[in-house]
């Protein structure tokens, strides 16, 4: 599987478990138990889909909260079933019109158990992007996927790519006025 199918075109917003596999665990576990120990009382009372998605929705609103204390630019698409928010990227140096600086938009859709899974990570309305930047930008994507998994994913990505980004700019002078 390559590293861009990973990137979130490849099963992205699918739960890794079905509820149903999750509970027939705990179905299994609970009749290997003695019946009325505290273990098989334990390990029901741990698993509440109704809790895991308020308190998925609950880090997603805390996520759009973090964009704005940091004075992240984003518009909010849609809230449910999923988070989706749009991301505006670019050099200092872009000018609307002009062939100088890069600019794009990152498309965001996140599952509903974010952040304990990934998001669809999208790079759009791509303005004087390459195909060799773009894909250095879907590696860093996964890069930075892969080391806040469970944590606040959106953020980190927003910025390290804007640090990508504005490195561009200083090491290709010649190709970015």
């Amino acid at each position: 599987m390559s590293r861009r199918a990973v990137a979130g075109r490849s099963g992205a917003g699918e739960p890794f478990e079905a509820v149903e596999a999750v509970r027939a665990v705990i179905e299994a576990v609970d009749s290997s138990v003695a019946p009325g120990s505290s273990t098989a009382v334990a390990t029901v009372e741990l698993w509440n889909p109704e809790k895991a998605i308020k308190f998925c929705r609950e880090l997603q609103e805390n996520e759009v909260q973090t964009l704005h204390y940091l004075g992240l630019p984003y518009v909010v698409l849609s809230r449910r079933p999923r988070l989706r928010l749009k991301v505006p990227l670019s050099t200092i140096n872009y000018e609307i019109g002009k062939w100088a600086g890069v600019a794009m938009q990152l498309l965001f859709t996140c599952p509903t158990n974010y952040p304990m899974q990934r998001p669809l990570v999208e790079i759009v309305e791509k303005r004087n992007v390459s195909s060799s930047l773009e894909w250095a930008l879907h590696e860093e994507i996964v890069h930075s996927l892969d080391q806040h998994i469970g944590l606040q994913m959106i953020a980190p990505v927003t910025l390290r790519l804007q640090t990508m980004l504005n490195s561009l700019r200083w090491r290709l002078p010649g190709m970015m006025h």
